[in-house]
């Protein structure tokens, strides 16, 4: 996890640093065919998109570090446990605000892009909240059930 976190921060780094001590290289890149009708919107909007796109690593490494912890848990047979739920609630919160990022990203770049949207990975990203929301009620509900017997035994 700490790794990708890293890489994308010295990817970004150096991006600033490109920015600031070398202006000529970015006017070159501006210069591109691709680039030449979005080069005062794309430079506009770069840092910002970095931003979020470094926050959505950050939330998607999380999550699968959540993932992570639930398996553990599962092989030592521990099913219906309040970590468990701690961790599923975590990945809950974690996939929705990874998705709400990437709807965000898509929302800075569609003014510069012409090809039309196509929502397949935001409708995947819903489904796999869908299903965590289910997982994390049954596990809630197992937990509760779990509980009454111990209480009446």
């Amino acid at each position: 996890m700490w790794f990708s976190i890293a890489v994308c921060t010295l990817m970004a780094g150096s991006f600033v640093f490109l920015l600031v001590k070398m202006p000529d290289v970015i006017r070159e890149i501006a210069k591109e065919p691709g680039l030449r009708q979005y080069s005062s919107q794309f430079w506009h909007i770069l840092p910002s998109f970095m931003i979020i796109g470094l926050i959505a690593v950050i939330f998607f490494n999380l999550g699968i570090h959540n993932v992570r912890h639930l398996i553990k848990n599962i092989k030592r047979e521990v099913y219906f446990d309040q970590a468990n739920l701690h961790e599923l609630k975590q990945l809950l919160i974690r996939s929705i605000v990874y998705t709400v990022l990437s709807i965000i990203s898509w929302a800075i770049i569609l003014p510069m892009d012409s090809t039309p949207f196509y929502p397949n990975a935001y409708i995947a990203d819903l489904v796999f909240i869908a299903i965590v929301y289910v997982v994390y009620l049954i596990f809630k509900h197992g937990l509760a059930l779990r509980d009454d017997t111990n209480k009446i035994i």
